[in-house]
């Protein structure tokens, strides 16, 4: 388990601890709002074998821009940190495997969605919920990983995995 937690962050000097403290504050704002946001993936792949091609175009947008605006940039702000905190305590950073599985799914809906727009609806739906119900489970267990609680004692970067 992974744990943010702003208050622990030690850093040589004022200016770093804050600044280091903010980016964790906004990392664990950012979880708080998309663990809410990201039932959107569900909701689109419950809808695939109902959703007319039009629907179903307009949904898959819809989820790819959460996905594409908000996860992606928010995964590569978490690294930046993960990788910070690393360099910071000598410790070597773990290989995010999660990180680089959001990536894979997200350029495979990016890769669908392109194929909705062709008209070629063949095999998409099925892909499109598969797709989408890999990266719900994905991203709920990554939020689920990260303790975001400013009462947890320990290393800001400590690890259950």
């Amino acid at each position: 388990m992974t744990v943010l937690v702003p208050e622990k962050l030690h850093v040589t000097s004022p200016p770093r601890r804050r600044r280091a403290k903010t980016r964790a504050d906004a990392l664990c704002a950012e979880h708080r709002l998309l663990a809410t946001q990201l039932e959107l993936l569900d909701e689109v792949a419950d809808e695939v074998d109902t959703a007319t091609a039009e629907h179903l175009r307009r949904d898959v947008d819809r989820a790819y821009d959460l996905l594409a605006r908000k996860v992606l940039p928010h995964e590569k702000a978490e690294l930046s940190l993960r990788t910070r905190l690393a360099t910071r305590d000598a410790k070597p950073l773990e290989v995010d495997h999660d990180h680089e599985e959001t990536c894979r799914l997200v350029a495979r809906i990016g890769a669908l969605k392109a194929r909705l727009a062709r008209g070629d609806t063949a095999e998409a739906p099925a892909e499109i919920r598969q797709a989408l119900y890999e990266l719900h489970a994905l991203t709920r267990l990554h939020f689920a990983d990260q303790v975001c609680d400013p009462d947890v004692k320990g290393d800001a970067t400590s690890s259950a995995r």
